[in-house]
């Protein structure tokens, strides 16, 4: 299980402590949580786990995966866990449970993917996050937490903050944007289905998240470096290294995502 890795559950443990979040808001509380066994996915679930042990909350948790199998070697089977079985989340299952808080994290997230299968990573984002609202609406959910992204503002060429106000720069002429537009479509999904339906839903824009709990082989250059510490191996830069990112611990992403769900202040936002 992930919480074996020393380096993790430290991780995780030093984030249950952290004083900064209402544990008891979550009180017996159900979430319901898609793509459960991925990086933001697993460290929310491992974080709850570990607070229902610490605090005694009896958080009950409905996990959204594509393998059940795979699911249980990272979460163990336990009595407040309940799996379910999605190999594709533009097609769900009837669900008929009673959920309090969903939070939507699936989406696909390798670069190549944008450009090499667009139509697929489009149809992700939007029926996945539709899938998502039609549950969250039928069984009468108090709140939706969709996890967008940072990419919906472009391509920022200045060192400046981003407001939220900023205008949006997305060419709908090139495929790579497949990714963001589709992103900023879903984000008006939820807006519209708070505003048709009255579901309290609140959308993150994340930028890249890295920490403990990323997979060997993940593509992206903050793994890469890792892997070249821990192989012993030089780091060979592909670029001028003169790019600038913003980066996101999944302990902070997971802080936000609990944060928004326990505020009442954060109706279609």
């Amino acid at each position: 299980m992930l919480l074996e890795n020393q380096v993790y559950n430290r991780s995780i443990c030093k984030f249950v402590n952290d004083k900064s979040i209402q544990w008891n808001d979550f009180k017996n509380k159900r979430f319901l949580i898609s793509g459960a066994t991925g990086l933001i996915g697993a460290t929310l679930v491992n974080s709850i786990l570990v607070a229902n042990q610490k605090y005694d909350i009896n958080c009950q948790l409905y996990l959204l995966v594509r393998n059940i199998k795979k699911a249980e070697l990272l979460f163990g089977k336990l009595n407040n866990i309940k799996y379910i079985e999605c190999k594709d989340i533009k097609k769900i299952s009837p669900f008929n449970e009673k959920i309090d808080y969903v939070v939507h994290t699936v989406s696909k997230t390798a670069s190549k993917d944008f450009v090499e299968l667009p139509v697929e990573t489009i149809m992700t984002n939007i029926l996945g996050t539709q899938n998502m609202l039609e549950i969250a609406k039928k069984n009468h959910a108090h709140k939706f937490v969709y996890l967008s992204t940072m990419e919906v503002y472009g391509v920022c060429n200045d060192e400046k903050k981003v407001l939220e106000s900023e205008e949006i720069r997305c060419r709908t002429d090139e495929t790579r944007n497949s990714y963001p537009l589709s992103k900023m479509l879903a984000e008006n999904l939820c807006n519209s289905y708070s505003s048709e339906f009255g579901i309290d839903t609140c959308i993150l824009r994340l930028t890249q998240t890295f920490g403990p709990g990323v997979e060997y082989h993940d593509g992206r250059v903050f793994a890469e470096f890792a892997r070249c510490i821990v192989e012993n191996r030089n780091i060979t830069l592909k670029t001028q290294g003169k790019t600038k990112r913003s980066y996101l611990y999944t302990t902070d992403a997971v802080s936000a995502i609990l944060k928004v769900i326990s505020s009442d202040n954060f109706q279609n936002r």
